[in-house]
């Protein structure tokens, strides 16, 4: 499976680098907010030293990073830069989420007579698509 995130920073006090393909944990309500202005994936750290602080700004938090696979920060990463999880991958065949691109397609799938036999409605949109079929799509498709 294709692989986006390159690396992991933990955040210090100075202005980080933008780079494609780093995700960055921080720690601090002012660092998330400076990671988020910039525009940059961010991931909370959650831990003794900051029970005062307000991270509920970040879309994911951890209380031990060090525990945690690069699959995981994978998955943060592309959820923070809307990309689709790639699911399952072999020669022939690529399992991913759906995403908003994915909606022309469904409309023509759901054409097929014998395809409503077995699935509900089509929305007419991969996000509604997703609710519908108990899934998520990864971002707005409005």
């Amino acid at each position: 499976m294709k692989r986006y995130l390159k690396k992991v920073i933990f955040c210090g006090e100075d202005q980080p680098d933008v780079e494609q393909g780093v995700l960055y944990i921080v720690d601090t309500k002012q660092k998330l907010d400076r990671i988020k202005n910039m525009g940059l994936p961010v991931l909370a750290w959650l831990h003794e030293g900051n029970k005062d602080q307000d991270l509920s700004g970040a879309a994911y938090a951890v209380e031990n990073p060090d525990a945690l696979d690069m699959d995981f920060y994978e998955k943060v990463y592309c959820r923070e830069m809307n990309i689709s999880w790639e699911i399952l991958e072999t020669e022939r065949l690529l399992i991913r989420e759906m995403i908003p691109e994915d909606a022309a397609a469904f409309e023509e799938i759901y054409k097929e007579a014998a395809i409503k036999r077995y699935m509900k409605d089509f929305h007419g949109d991969a996000a509604g698509e997703a609710a519908q079929q108990g899934g998520q799509a990864p971002f707005d498709a409005g």
